[in-house]
This record gives structure tokens, sequence and C-alpha cells, in this order.
């Protein structure tokens, strides 16, 4: 019963995260080459950092997979499989800088885009019903990158309900 519950929060979660994914969505379709640049910036930023947050624990699983496929079918209107989620985790080493891409490219990605990152960010951190520090650090990182502060950060932790 209780996972029925989780599930329905995440959903629910996604669902109200929908309508910045669709903002985002259509600028990917937008013509102007600055607008689609952002677009761009904004989707990696995402999905970049959802996965940074599944790999904080050294234990990717299946759960925090499935998040981040919703998080993108919500978004973008484009299901991706497990299989491409894993893919994509593969090419984040240990080299992988997370904080300094975001920090790069904080002023392609919309205040509202910002936020909407910390908090799928916190999704999937939650998902496996396991909070383990390394992924609360990095949550609080990839928030520090964006430019919020540790108040901002801890509000929209706060906010998703979870």
């Amino acid at each position: 019963m209780a996972g029925v519950g989780w599930g329905a929060l995440i959903i629910g979660t996604l669902s109200i995260l929908f309508g910045v994914g669709k903002r985002a969505s259509e600028k990917v379709e937008s013509p102007h080459k600055e607008v689609t640049e952002h677009a761009h910036a904004e989707v990696r930023a995402l999905i970049q950092a959802m996965g940074v947050v599944a790999l904080a624990d050294d234990k990717i699983r299946e759960i925090e997979i499935e998040t981040i496929v919703n998080v993108h079918d919500q978004m973008l209107g484009l299901r991706i499989s497990h299989e491409e989620v894993k893919e994509i985790l593969s090419e984040f080493g240990p080299d992988f800088d997370i904080v300094g891409r975001l920090t790069a490219n904080r002023g392609k990605i919309s205040p509202s885009m910002k936020r909407t990152i910390v908090k799928c960010c916190q999704l999937v951190m939650v998902s496996d019903r396991e909070i383990v520090a390394r992924e609360q650090n990095k949550v609080h990182q990839i928030g520090l990158a964006l430019g919020f502060d540790q108040t901002e950060i801890d509000d929209m932790v706060a906010s998703t309900g979870l």
C-alpha cells in the first residue's frame, strides 16, 4: 500500500512538472538558433543532473532509472528505454563534472527549469525510498551550481512533499 502512495506522489509531481517540460519541448521545436540552443542546454542539464544523483550512491536501482524515464516522457513527450538511460549513465565517469557543466550553462537555463532540475533530482533521490547522504549532497551541489542559495534549495526540496 505504501508503494502505491509513493508511486502516486511521484506521478503527481511529474504531472506538475509537465508544464515546464512542455515549454522546453516547444522551444526545441522553434527554429530560432538561440532558443533551440537554450532548450537543448535545459534538457541536457536535466538528464545529466538526474543521472548524477542516481549514480551518487554507486547503486543504480531500476526505480531510479524508471523515474528518469518517466520524467523524460512527462516533460518532453518522448519515451526513452531503460537501456538508453543506462547507456547515458554509463558515460558519467569519475571525471564527469556536473557542477562545472551546470555553472557554465546556467545562463542558458530558465529560472523555472532550474527549479525543475532540483525537484527532479529530489524525485530520483527518493525514488528508491533510501535517502543517502551522498545523494543529498549531490542535489545540493546541483542547486548551488544552478545559482540557488542553501535556503532556496531546502525550500525546493521541501516543496516536493517527498
